[in-house]
């Protein structure tokens, strides 16, 4: 049986979890995570650049 892997992303107001989930034995084959949530990376974006600094971190994280 062929292996087709989907991306599971759960970002919420305190963490982020991005996982690479084998289908059918629902095996995760990577997984990037930051207790960084969409309420810190709100907060550190007022007045600034909003979509560059959650770019930024997409970014960051993806290297991690």
């Amino acid at each position: 049986m062929p292996i087709h892997p989907f991306i599971s992303v759960d970002w919420g107001t305190t963490n982020f979890r991005l996982r690479l989930v084998e289908i059918p034995t629902l095996n995760i084959l990577e997984e990037r995570t930051s207790p960084h949530g969409v309420k810190h990376l709100y907060q550190q974006s007022q007045g600034g650049d909003r979509e560059g600094i959650f770019l930024q971190f997409l970014l960051l994280v993806r290297n991690k």
